[in-house]
Formats: C-alpha cells, sequence, structure tokens
C-alpha cells in the first residue's frame, strides 16, 4: 500500500471514528436533555405539592409508618407517641382526640370536631363532651350550645337564647315558666 493509501486509510479511520464520537456525544446530549427536562418537570411537580401530598408519597398514603426527612421536613408517621409535652404552630385532628387520666386507665371525655344546629342553620366547630357523650360544649363561628342530658342552652351569635330546661336560675333566684298552649309562656316566679 502506498504512502498516500495509508495516510487516505487513516484519514478515514480518524473521519469514522470523529463520527462516533460525536454521534455518542450527540446522544449523550440528548440523553442529559431529556433527564434534565425530566428532572425540571419532577421538581417543578413536587414544588407544587402541600405537605400532606407529600405525606402521602413518603408513607403510601399512611400505610408505611416511619421519619422520613425530606427537603429540610421532618415527616412522622405513627400509631403511638408517648410525650410529656408537645408544642405545636398548628395540630390537626381528624377525628374526636380522646383525654384520660390515671395512666390512660379511665376515659374523661373528648374534642375534637362537631357540627351545631340551631334547626335553621348548621355550623361546624368544635366541642369538648364527657366520657357518655350526653354533656357537652359545642363553640362555632354560629354560636355556642351547652348540653346536658335531655337540657340544652343556645346562645347564636346574632344575639338570640334557646333554652330548653324545666327551671333558670338567675342570681341565685328560680325562674320557672309554663307553656300557656298557644306558642307563649308564662313565667312563675318563685
Amino acid at each position: 500500500m502506498s504512502k498516500q493509501d495509508r495516510q487516505g486509510v487513516r484519514r478515514a479511520v480518524d473521519l469514522e471514528q470523529k463520527y462516533r464520537f460525536g454521534k455518542a456525544f450527540s446522544e449523550v446530549r440528548v440523553v442529559t436533555e431529556s433527564a434534565t427536562k425530566t428532572a425540571e418537570k419532577a421538581l417543578s411537580t413536587v414544588n407544587k405539592m402541600d405537605q400532606e401530598a407529600i405525606f402521602n408519597i413518603l408513607t403510601n398514603y399512611g400505610e408505611e409508618q416511619g421519619i422520613y426527612l425530606f427537603d429540610g421536613k421532618l415527616y412522622i408517621n405513627l400509631e403511638y407517641a408517648n410525650a410529656g409535652y408537645l408544642a405545636a404552630d398548628n395540630i390537626s385532628l381528624r377525628d374526636l382526640f380522646a383525654v384520660y387520666f390515671d395512666n390512660g386507665e379511665r376515659l374523661g371525655g373528648y374534642i375534637g370536631g362537631a357540627r351545631g344546629d340551631s334547626g335553621k342553620v348548621q355550623t361546624d366547630g368544635i366541642a369538648v363532651m364527657n366520657a357518655a357523650g350526653d354533656c357537652y360544649a359545642i363553640v362555632t363561628d354560629g354560636g355556642v350550645r351547652l348540653q346536658a342530658g335531655g337540657y340544652d342552652i343556645h346562645l347564636t351569635s346574632a344575639g338570640d337564647a334557646h333554652i330548653n330546661s324545666n327551671t333558670l336560675t338567675i342570681n341565685g333566684k328560680a325562674v320557672s315558666w309554663k307553656d300557656t298552649g298557644d306558642g307563649t309562656f308564662t313565667l312563675i316566679g318563685q
């Protein structure tokens, strides 16, 4: 083979290597660009998520318990915790919170969400009730209701008071009333 032919072959091999390198570089660039776009899209999706959505992903919608660190925030999913003191800016309860006495042996009552119903309007608020559930207080933006057995008092934010009781004591003096049957009541002073 002549010197000129050898140089031609070398140039052909060099071109082939450059072509292959360029093609590989081009493929790497395409894969890198695709991976970058995918990562940017995933990051954008994560940035739009609220903390509950992130918690659901980390814990498989609450099925997996554990402690997770994500984006500088700590997520905890557990069945039981025992602490002497808990300080938080916000605690969210999805059901009634039971209050126990005597190291958890005696139920004192419940705290949780409740619906107030005046017969005209329903409002949601917070409730405190005894263990039997027959004595409670509900506070909503529509008013306050106190219930003890079959007797109750409603005070509405509109200034109305509704009393379902046999006797009312004002300043130590009992005041009773009698239904006249015509939609009015007669006070019976004592």
